[in-house]
């Protein structure tokens, strides 16, 4: 599972080092060390290939979803790209993901569980630090699930 986050910095010709916590997961869930990365929440989602084939082969057993759901697929499956962690624990993050998600240097890697998330870091703070300190009790509440110190 990934969890933390982590601040790193991307470079002009798109290459983000992952951290070592984030590449011990990918290798152990895909050794051949394969991630597909795509757009979602306004940041780029990170899967391991085994855990993105399990996703795509759940998605590809809708029967005949509405049109928000195929405009979904569109953007979240069409987005998809496949990278390799190179042998320094590097990604090649494509042009046209780092242009969504609005990469610009500093970036915070963000554990999500199954996945993780790549953020430009004045973006996540601007949206994910503001929100957080909002009432968000409710919405946790809703999920049945308890989250207590």
């Amino acid at each position: 599972m990934f969890r933390g986050r982590s601040l790193r910095n991307i470079d002009a010709k798109g290459r983000l080092m992952i951290p070592p916590e984030f590449r011990d997961q990918v290798i152990a869930a895909a050794p051949e060390g394969k991630l597909v990365l795509t757009n979602y929440d306004e940041a780029i989602s990170c899967y391991p290939l085994s855990a993105w084939e399990e996703i795509e082969l759940k998605l590809s057993q809708l029967k005949n979803p509405p049109l928000k759901v195929r405009t979904f697929l569109r953007f979240f499956l069409g987005g998809a790209q496949e990278v390799t962690l190179d042998s320094q624990g590097r990604i090649l993050v494509p042009p046209t993901l780092r242009e969504y998600a609005g990469l610009d240097k500093e970036l915070y890697l963000v554990g999500m569980g199954v996945k993780f998330e790549i953020w430009d870091k004045s973006r996540h703070d601007e949206q994910i630090l503001s929100q957080v300190h909002e009432d968000c009790s409710e919405a946790i509440a809703a999920t049945g699930i308890e989250v207590s110190l």
